[in-house]
């Protein structure tokens, strides 16, 4: 079995008012990522935002975050793609990554594609109301083609984020046209008792996905949104996913008020008591082919 490939999912939109260590400033997004690799975690995904918690898109802010992380540690980035409408234009939505490719000490490792297009419904299933019910997230596959082959031009390894079967069907399609290579980057999301998108978070949810992967040589992890991912940390270990985590998802209050380096602390208590090691940064390169960057 392939060593376990740890990403910390640091901040996305989330706000301190859950967790006060959620990280909203780039100096607090570096220390995050930082201390979350001393802990195990080799990916640092991260939306850069300012000090009042909006995010923000400005490209200082992304060659800010990446340079000193990779000045400090060996650690791939996966910055956001950042906010944009549906209809955009695909190479626009890949506006910042083209920005930051062009310095070749700046590209990115990793860079989302999200498979299909789905509503993000929120609700409340105590009071039976709505939060979000008005928020469609559009993504052709015409558009998507297009951010797949030009993230290949770029030297950059798409994450392929999946919300249901009909995401594994695009991804074969998308493997069968030469649109993604292997090895392939997959991230199966699911969704605790708030969140409408992706499978339910049970081992139910998590096997319907892997009932259906028909591909070989597919690195797959998982992401859980709205819930806590430590009751399936053992079966998605064991079962030879890796782990995409952190505060951005779920404040895990049942860890009191944990640092990002405190989950990712847990996830590998969790892979050592399973038999599972750790990969280190170098190894996650090997695993999913990606180069590293260049200084010049």
């Amino acid at each position: 079995m392939n060593k376990l490939i740890i990403e910390v999912r640091q901040n996305e939109l989330r706000k301190k008012a859950e967790n006060p260590n959620i990280p909203y400033t780039s100096a607090e997004i570096i220390q995050s990522a930082l201390d979350a690799h001393d802990e195990g975690a080799t990916i640092a995904h991260f939306h850069p935002r300012n000090d009042a918690g909006a995010e923000v898109s400005d490209l200082e802010s992304v060659v800010e975050i990446i340079g000193t992380i990779r000045s400090c540690s060996s650690m791939l980035v996966h910055p956001t793609l950042g906010h944009f409408d549906h209809g955009d234009d695909p190479l626009l939505r890949l506006s910042n990554v083209e920005a930051l490719a062009a310095m070749p000490s700046m590209r990115p490792d990793i860079a989302p594609l999200d498979l299909g297009s789905l509503n993000f419904d929120v609700w409340n299933p105590e009071s039976k109301e709505f939060i979000v019910d008005n928020w469609v997230y559009q993504n052709s596959a015409r558009d998507l083609r297009s951010m797949a082959r030009r993230l290949r031009e770029l030297g950059v390894k798409p994450q392929l984020v999946i919300y249901g079967l009909s995401g594994i069907r695009l991804m074969d399609a998308f493997l069968g046209t030469g649109d993604v290579d292997t090895p392939t980057y997959v991230s199966f999301v699911l969704g605790g008792p708030s969140i409408l998108f992706g499978h339910p978070a049970t081992s139910n949810g998590l096997r319907a996905y892997l009932d259906n992967l028909t591909h070989a040589n597919i690195h797959w992890n998982v992401m859980l949104a709205g819930g806590s991912y430590l009751p399936l940390l053992p079966e998605i270990i064991e079962a030879g996913g890796h782990i995409c985590i952190g505060l951005g998802d779920y404040a895990f209050p049942e860890l009191g008020v944990p640092t990002n380096a405190d989950v990712v602390r847990k996830v590998v208590e969790v892979a050592r008591g399973v038999g599972r090691e750790i990969a280190s940064p170098e190894e996650v390169r090997a695993m999913l082919n990606v180069q590293a960057p260049t200084s010049a």
